[in-house]
């Protein structure tokens, strides 16, 4: 399987010249790279691939799989630059606005995430935008959310490991599950599909 895998990749970067004009073949092959890199540096060749093709395809399908591939990982910042970029020369695709805003959602940016969905308002009033204001105001309340509101600080944890910062989300539930004295929180907690990956009965 391994030799397989690495055949296919000698054979999409031994073809690369041929296609390197073409979006399609760019973001097809980067996509595989992607998805079989092991080492850093396959990565970013993978991820870089994937934005020459786009510099030729900025289909929405397009921008949807570069952001499920950077989401979650240490390319965001990468990602919002390079979005950036292609706004420049599309200064009205909303498609691009509103995934730079899920970036910046991701980093907990969420008045520059706002500021990204209002630009795209102004360009068209549509469906993707309003949805990700809403969601944006409402995880920046509960991200702020005041420490004597147990029930706040409890689906704060739910909404930080929903971002995967485990880390943050199971530390968070740990203060609220010694503040809670009736027991409530620790059995709604138990099942909740939304803190499985926070390994509740470890806690």
């Amino acid at each position: 399987m391994k030799q397989n895998t690495r055949k296919g990749k000698e054979y999409l970067l031994a073809i690369y010249p041929e296609f390197e004009t073409e979006g399609d073949f760019l973001l097809n092959a980067g996509k595989t790279l992607w998805d079989y890199a092991v080492q850093e540096d396959e990565a970013e060749e993978a991820l870089s691939m994937i934005e020459r093709g786009m510099c030729f395809i900025s289909t929405k399908e397009a921008i949807d799989m570069y952001v499920s591939c950077i989401q979650n990982t240490w390319y965001i910042q990468r990602g919002i630059q390079f979005l950036h970029k292609l706004v420049d020369k599309e200064p009205d695709h909303i498609i691009l606005l509103c995934s730079i805003g899920v970036l910046y959602e991701q980093q907990t940016r969420y008045t520059e995430a706002i500021a990204q969905y209002e630009t795209a308002l102004h360009i068209k009033e549509d469906f993707l935008p309003y949805y990700r204001l809403g969601e944006t105001y409402e995880a920046d309340q509960l991200l702020s959310v005041d420490a004597d509101n147990l029930m706040g600080r409890y689906h704060r944890s739910r909404y930080l490991a929903a971002l995967h910062r485990v880390e943050e989300a199971r530390e968070e539930l740990g203060r609220v599950l010694a503040e809670d004295e009736s027991g409530y929180f620790e059995s709604l907690a138990e099942h909740d599909p939304e803190l499985q990956v926070l390994s509740i009965q470890h806690m």
